[in-house]
């Protein structure tokens, strides 16, 4: 009978048609669009980049580790996202670019993961997701390379609960 039990509580887990919740930010949201953004001092937008998110993203050829990119996530919810952000621009070559996620009220910032943006796939790239949070979520990247060789990109970024 306990067989029976929780074979059926797999199959309602694992029900073919659920799917994840899914939020996406661009460096340059639209009203409506459910987030919004913060542009650091050294952030440049850059228009007509056929091969970025929406063809446009932002680039911070500063060494500037107090200077960072944010997009907040106004209708995201608590819980332990997956965060991808989204790289398709040579001109980021930012070796270890370091991504924090947290809150706006109260504010909490919490590392999430690095990554290589010179190397990075072309398109969507996983950054992390084991940091918590309770709701009014902002993701933020430092316009810093911290092996002092590349400029930082910031385009799209997506959760992912």
């Amino acid at each position: 009978m306990g067989g029976v039990t929780i074979l059926a509580m797999l199959s309602v887990l694992l029900a073919p048609g659920a799917s994840a919740k899914t939020y996406t930010c661009d460096n340059d949201p639209v009203s409506g669009s459910g987030c919004s953004d913060y542009n650091g001092s050294t952030f440049v937008y850059k228009s007509n980049q056929s091969s970025s998110y929406n063809d446009d993203h932002r680039l911070s050829t500063a060494q500037d580790e107090d200077d960072y990119y944010i997009w907040y996530f106004d209708e995201a919810t608590a819980g332990t996202p997956e965060v991808y952000v989204y790289l398709n621009s040579a001109s980021f070559t930012n070796r270890e670019a370091h991504y924090y996620l947290g809150t706006t009220d109260p504010y909490t910032s919490e590392y999430v993961g690095a990554v290589n943006q010179y190397t990075a796939d072309e398109g969507w790239n996983f950054v992390g997701d084991d940091v918590t949070v309770s709701g009014d979520v902002e993701l933020m990247v430092i316009a810093y390379d911290y092996d002092r060789s590349g400029d930082t990109g910031a385009d799209a970024a997506r959760l992912v609960y």
